[in-house]
């Protein structure tokens, strides 16, 4: 009895240790009264928000707050949580379709080239086996299905990535939302307010579609069905092997949860993958596995202090060269930008972890459903990503969408464990995560400064210079696009100040290639049906797909890389060309044909000619870019060097 007696004592006591102190109404009410008010303070850790999208967000977090008064009750109940999370699902995807108008023009970017091949595929093409590609088969698939139902139209082609990102976000959604509500709305706002992946989702260079499948993936194997997320992870790594991080992120944590699931999930992932590996391996022979892997090895490293994780076949130097780029990239201009755009997410990775692993350790357990698995999951996914990036031999920064988008989970769980103590708050202890978080928030404004003046110093020498902008409408839904330009847009900025992202997108994503349909009608009217074009990779797949003419030999990627890796040479290039009735090749500088190489330069300068030059306006910031189309000579013999 006495036993009985103590331990019923005991549990007392653990119980009354355990019961959460009253919340303060008081305290409560003035941190909902300080949200809005940070939501306004000129450089305020959300000061780099659109104000149309930052204040009404404030609103309802400081709505949603209140309703953790227990006077307040009646208002905390289910039709309330979900009115607030539609008004924040309203707020988010507006602001997103809104910003995503922006790009929807012709542009001079590597996406010419997937529009062209994957129309190409749409008319009975095969990769690899008819041209060379230098990606896994999906990246040409799925705009390739798209352009068989619809065919082709700028329009069509520049909304395929923008709805692959909406795509994914929304599976991330889904994803988090029933393990938190609050944790899946702030991780979807991160994703759609992230500067790369509104950079990224405006040209369909691949990693759109990938982060599409990658959390497609991830909501499967969540909703325990790993063999199809196994498929899906093999579809995104399918479009680009850059997909290898995120497909290992997702198995792990499948595997944590549950081990006879992750069985699974590598069955389908294998399945699908082999299947991609032996269609194509068989229809396009050594050119598939030329473009998908020999190509990759072969670039040069394009980064200062790294190396070539293959110059060496002994693993242990392989981890040294390893660790050594990872140091390289950290302290790289790619990585240092993203910091710059994105260095609340990384900041807030931190209280993120620290949670994260307090919940993980207290509970003795990984619980696939709880919030804080999900948050490790995040920040082991960013992780692998990074070191990903370190192993490859050129990273640009539009390869860093997947690991952004997975990185909005971790960000979610941060913003979400600060918002549900602030709710409870009964005294100032309580408030030392939330205060975490906002500093973590707030130390992006000055280190953003810190970063602007290291990576572009001439900003600083010429503080408080005015850089003048203009607005381009958008080739398709220019009404709403008025809303864009009303909303976001602003003509001009000042050197040396901190600028909002989504400025600087909409400037950068303006530019356009406005003059490609005046090409591709003097192309059209120069030539013959039969007759090709070749020449700048970003720009004569566009033309050619305008004025309805093929690519010569179909060499649509013919960037400076394809020369100098070895794969292609000038004198293999200029017999293919020539064989299939080259008539034009469209000059630019920054490619691989410039005016002086191909007026001084054999082979070119005694098989073309000048025909005539474009003077385009709008595809290069205050300054004219000018477009040269040379003509094959009459009477040579053009290939066979």
């Amino acid at each position: 009895m006495g036993k009985a007696s103590r331990r019923l004592r005991q549990g007392s006591a653990t119980a009354t240790r355990t019961e959460p102190a009253p919340v303060s109404a008081a305290m409560v009410g003035v941190l909902a009264a300080v949200m809005p008010i940070l939501s306004v303070l000129p450089y305020g850790p959300f000061h780099v928000l659109p104000a149309v999208t930052r204040i009404p967000l404030a609103a309802i977090l400081s709505l949603s707050m209140l309703s953790g008064i227990p006077r307040l009750a009646r208002f905390n109940g289910r039709r309330a949580a979900l009115a607030l999370e539609a008004a924040g699902l309203a707020v988010i995807l507006g602001t997103w379709f809104l910003l995503k108008l922006v790009g929807l023009h012709p542009s001079g970017t590597d996406d010419n080239i997937y529009f062209y091949l994957a129309n190409r595929v749409a008319e009975g093409a095969v990769p690899y086996r008819d041209f060379f590609f230098s990606h896994p088969p999906v990246h040409l698939l799925v705009p390739a299905a798209v352009f068989k139902i619809a065919g082709y139209s700028i329009g069509a082609a520049k909304l395929i990535p923008v709805l692959a990102q909406t795509i994914a976000g929304l599976f991330m959604y889904l994803t988090l939302r029933p393990v938190s509500r609050p944790m899946a709305l702030v991780a979807l706002f991160a994703h759609f307010s992230t500067y790369q992946i509104l950079m990224g989702s405006t040209d369909m260079n691949g990693e759109n579609i990938m982060t599409m499948f990658l959390w497609a993936a991830a909501w499967a194997g969540f909703r325990r069905f790993p063999v199809v997320a196994g498929v899906l992870a093999g579809l995104a790594i399918g479009t680009g092997m850059y997909a290898l991080a995120g497909v290992l992120a997702v198995g792990i944590a499948i595997l944590v949860a549950d081990r006879k699931a992750a069985v699974r999930y590598l069955i389908g992932f294998i399945g699908i993958f082999a299947l991609m590996l032996l269609i194509f391996g068989i229809s396009g022979g050594k050119s598939f596995f030329d473009g998908v892997f020999l190509y990759h090895t072969r670039k040069a490293v394009s980064a200062e202090g790294r190396q070539s994780l293959f110059s060496s076949p002994n693993p242990f130097r392989m981890a040294v060269i390893l660790i050594s780029n990872l140091a390289a990239f950290l302290k790289g201009p790619t990585f240092l930008k993203t910091l710059y755009y994105h260095g609340a997410m990384f900041l807030l990775l931190l209280p993120a972890t620290w949670m994260a692993a307090r919940e993980a350790i207290r509970g003795f357990r990984t619980d696939a459903f709880k919030p804080h698995f999900i948050a490790l999951s995040s920040v082991a996914a960013t992780a692998l990503f990074l070191l990903q990036w370190a192993a490859v031999n050129e990273v640009y920064d539009f390869y860093l969408v997947p690991m952004l988008s997975f990185m909005c989970p971790a960000v979610g769980y941060a913003v979400d464990q600060a918002v549900s103590r602030m709710k409870r708050a009964s005294d100032a202890s309580s408030l030392a995560f939330p205060l975490a978080v906002l500093a973590a928030a707030w130390l992006a404004v000055p280190w953003s400064a810190h970063l602007n003046a290291a990576l572009w110093p001439e900003e600083s020498k010429l503080k408080g210079q005015k850089v003048a902008y203009e607005w381009r409408d958008p080739a398709i839904l220019k009404g709403p696009a008025g809303l864009t330009k009303a909303l976001f847009f602003a003509d001009s900025r000042e050197r040396g100040a901190i600028t909002p992202y989504y400025r600087h997108y909409i400037w950068n994503k303006s530019l356009a290639f406005d003059s490609v349909d005046e090409i591709a009608d003097f192309v059209r009217q120069n030539t013959t049906p039969e007759q090709t074009l070749t020449g700048a990779s970003t720009l004569a797949p566009l033309v050619a797909l305008h004025a309805g003419r093929r690519i010569s030999a179909d060499e649509a990627d013919t960037n400076g890389k394809r020369f100098s890796s070895g794969m292609l040479s000038d004198a293999g290039f200029i017999d293919q060309v020539c064989a299939d009735k080259v008539a034009f090749v469209v000059s630019a500088s920054g490619s691989y044909f410039p005016f002086d190489k191909m007026t001084s330069a054999e082979p070119f300068k005694s098989r073309f000619q000048p025909a005539r030059t474009f003077n385009e306006k709008k595809l290069k910031h205050f300054k004219d870019f000018p477009i040269t189309l040379f003509k094959t000579r009459e009477n040579i013999e053009c290939g066979r060097m």
